[in-house]
């Protein structure tokens, strides 16, 4: 049955729009349409004084509901992180994997491609987070899992990740030339990250195939007045896509606004969380004792360990405090990791044939209904 969202503030993916009426059946956008005197019977879902906008789109997922994603990969383990992402929100994502063993790295790989068989899953592929990074800026990542890149771990991967994986992390500084190209050559998107790149070397891994950085500010080389280093060159380099943590606690509100003015269009959310919907105070990473501390948690060397975040709290956030404007915040959760995976035809977008994935915001950006492939997920 065709079903009709009304009187809502539609967000494209580009910029607002009132429109009467976003038409949609089963799992596919039909249109914008200002009336429905050409169709027979129609569902009608009245959100007055809401927005619509895409369902979110998360790069950086590390677990949720209690579950932790290195440490399981299993079926129900992905579908239970999900299951608690979709009613926060967030549609499409990447599960991300931990610096971690080969062992385990591979059956994550395969667990991804089983979920991403099912449109249902909303998983669009995985995000390897290691284990190729500089130790210097390993964070709460274990040193004993970090690995120097070698060709034959590198085709490993490739030939095991083909069409599975969509990001990948590393320290670019510590690749050759030919290392990096086994991996951008085979249609890996990377991203620097948990490096400290110099900014003469950051700007040069373009041409390299690195297009992104992770987790802006955070375990990277900082901005320093004779040596810009990793953060420098994202900011200045007009190409670049980064994902940002919008908490406040990785990252403060005025540098994600110093980011947003510099480098709009390109920045995006993302949450590289572990704890959402996890009500405990101790959680386990890769066998290292996890705490919660001031509201953030912590390893017992004191770094950031994942955040406890939501897409919508990362647009409530960023729009209160750290006065992005509205349309571009929202545009940071939904079409710009769109664009950046190429995959704008299907999801980020409120547009003809796209997913009916939509998030109903209220005018205090707090959620009041997900549809997820045109079906209702929650009811507040």
């Amino acid at each position: 049955m065709i079903k009709a969202i009304a009187n809502a503030l539609f967000f494209t993916g580009t910029d607002h729009l009132r429109a009467p009426y976003l038409l949609f059946e089963n799992d596919k956008i039909i249109g914008f349409y200002d009336t429905l005197d050409n169709f027979n019977e129609v569902e009608i879902l009245n959100f007055s004084d809401c927005y619509c906008l895409p369902g979110f789109i998360d790069l950086q997922v590390n677990g949720g509901g209690g579950i932790f994603f290195t440490k399981d990969h299993s079926q129900e383990g992905l579908l239970k992180i999900a299951e608690t992402y979709r009613k926060h929100g967030t549609t499409s994502f990447l599960p991300t994997l931990v610096s971690s063993e080969f062992e385990k790295i591979f059956p994550a790989i395969e667990s991804v491609r089983q979920a991403m068989a099912d449109p249902l899953s909303g998983v669009i592929g995985i995000h390897l987070e290691g284990p190729f990074l500089n130790p210097e800026k390993r964070g709460a990542h274990l040193q004993q899992y970090l690995r120097k890149p070698d060709a034959v771990s590198l085709q490993r991967i490739v030939e095991k990740g083909r069409e599975v994986i969509a990001l990948m992390t590393i320290a670019p500084e510590l690749f050759s030339e030919e290392n990096l190209a086994i991996l951008s050559q085979n249609g890996i998107r990377l991203s620097a990250g948990h490096s400290n790149a110099s900014y003469v070397e950051a700007m040069q891994f373009y041409e390299k195939g690195i297009s992104k950085v992770t987790h802006l500010f955070n375990a990277m080389s900082a901005f320093q007045s004779r040596e810009p280093g990793l953060v420098g060159a994202f900011l200045d380099h007009p190409e670049w896509y980064g994902g940002i943590i919008a908490d406040g606690k990785h990252v403060d509100f005025a540098s994600l606004r110093i980011a947003h003015r510099l480098k709009k269009g390109k920045l995006f959310f993302v949450t590289d969380s572990v704890y959402v919907d996890f009500k405990g105070d101790h959680f386990e990473i890769n066998g290292a004792n996890i705490r919660r501390q001031n509201g953030v948690f912590v390893n017992d060397e004191n770094n950031l360990a994942g955040a406890a975040l939501t897409m919508q709290e990362a647009i409530r956030n960023s729009i209160r405090f750290a006065q992005i404007p509205e349309a571009d915040a929202f545009r940071m959760a939904t079409s710009i990791p769109a664009d950046y995976l190429g995959m704008s035809a299907q999801i980020g977008y409120l547009k003809k044939d796209a997913f009916a994935d939509f998030v109903i915001l209220d005018k205090d950006y707090q959620i009041k209904q997900v549809i997820f492939k045109g079906k209702k997920v929650i009811n507040h």
